[in-house]
């Protein structure tokens, strides 16, 4: 059976590591539903051996154990309507922390990747649980840290080894997100958010194809990306027209290898 150590209680968050788990996230919502005794604390569950992530769309996360971050954070949130700024606010969040460990610079694929010139490096999962009365944010990061090959179904994936030459502390890494994280688990009100998320994005204000999907078909179409409206819809300009797509309604293809 898996051993989960605490590893830090302060006032306001509480972070536990699992030796081994399949998810990081569904761990984690175990966790607090055996709580007998929490007061609104930020939680965060850590591991270096994920072996059945969750990525977006029900996809699995595949990581090479003791070389990879996976952590999962509960942040409680009492208002639904604040939950586009304060993914945009996390996400901002975790990519300059991971900036921070990387040589070159890194930048937002939407809607949850976060990549260096178009080769993945981390992946954002955001999901909302009702346990015990109280509602969280569940924020899964997964970051390819230290791991050197990919799988060929992963060609668009690298790490932050590949790109530095040179291993990252994954302790250091790990601690580093969960405390900016917590610290920043409430929306930010400002007119500077949206501008600096879009300009964080890859390939904003760049022509890009775009995969549209229509019924079972789908299309791909030439188009600029120029931001993510209030909705979280990413928002693209396609023959002077400007079009808004939700997660789901439209892909941003990576470039050919």
């Amino acid at each position: 059976m898996e051993q989960i150590h605490l590893i830090e209680n302060t006032e306001s968050t509480l972070l536990y590591f699992i030796d081994k788990c399949e998810t990081t996230q569904l761990k984690l919502v175990e966790l607090i539903e055996g709580m007998s005794n929490f007061q609104n604390e930020v939680i965060g569950l850590y591991t270096f051996n994920q072996t059945n992530g969750i990525g977006q769309s029900d996809s699995i996360w595949k990581q090479e154990p003791f070389k990879n971050c996976a952590l999962s954070v509960a942040i409680p949130i009492a208002d639904i309507q604040d939950l586009i700024q304060l993914n945009k606010h996390l996400t901002l969040t975790i990519l300059g922390i991971i900036q921070r460990y990387s040589n070159e610079p890194l930048t937002i694929k939407w809607p949850n990747d976060i990549v260096q010139d178009g080769q993945k490096v981390s992946g954002l999962l955001m999901q909302i649980f009702s346990i015990k009365k109280q509602k969280y944010l569940f924020l899964g990061i997964g970051v390819n840290t230290n791991q050197d090959l990919f799988p060929d179904d992963l060609k668009h994936a690298t790490s932050l080894k590949l790109i530095n030459n040179k291993a990252v502390e994954l302790e250091k890494l790990t601690h580093d997100l969960f405390f900016h994280v917590s610290q920043n688990a409430k929306p930010l009100y400002s007119l500077k958010l949206d501008t600096y998320f879009d300009n964080a994005l890859w390939r904003f204000q760049e022509e890009t194809e775009l995969e549209i999907f229509k019924s079972k078909e789908s299309v791909t179409m030439k188009a600029k990306i120029i931001g993510v409206d209030d909705s979280g819809r990413l928002r693209v300009e396609i023959q002077g027209i400007i079009m808004k797509f939700h997660h789901g309604e439209v892909k941003i293809k990576y470039k050919s290898p």
